[in-house]
């Protein structure tokens, strides 16, 4: 494998602002887990499925990418309509050298996203949340962690 550097993982939560221009700091824990592109990283940035954006680490991008071109050959107009929409629509973010990144306005917008935002690690990704989009959007979710607790943490 020609680059041995680990997947970044990311986990927890963290409420963060967003300044004028759009930047965000990224927490800590997450700037030591981004492999460096150059002296601090690069996110790939893009909207996600649910109402919020979600970054990865370029490495992660690249294998989500060859993952894609696998299982969905861009054959036939269908095809390369899914893959600009998907590929067309990232954006990278450099990391600057506060631990900040960029967030272009329209997908600020298209999150819903305002001054506040909730940074969550979810394994492989980072979401970035409207705070209350999320909390909407996980009212009422009572999702089953009993086994995966267990596994986990026992």
């Amino acid at each position: 494998q020609p680059n041995s550097q680990p997947i970044a993982r990311f986990h927890g939560r963290f409420r963060q602002k967003i300044d004028d221009k759009g930047r965000v700091s990224l927490p800590a824990i997450f700037r030591r887990a981004v492999p460096a592109e150059g002296e601090n990283g690069t996110l790939i940035l893009r909207e996600g499925p649910d109402g919020y954006l979600q970054a990865v680490s370029v490495q992660e991008w690249e294998s989500r990418i060859e993952r894609l071109s696998e299982a969905q050959p861009s054959k036939g107009k269908d095809g390369r309509w899914r893959r600009r929409k998907l590929v067309g629509s990232v954006v990278p973010a450099s990391i600057d050298d506060k631990g900040r990144f960029t967030i272009p306005r329209e997908l600020l917008d298209a999150a819903g996203i305002g001054r506040d935002c909730l940074i969550l690690g979810v394994d492989r990704a980072i979401e970035i949340w409207n705070p209350d989009r999320f909390a909407s959007a996980t009212e009422g979710e009572d999702a089953d962690l009993g086994d995966i607790s267990q596994r986990l943490f026992l």
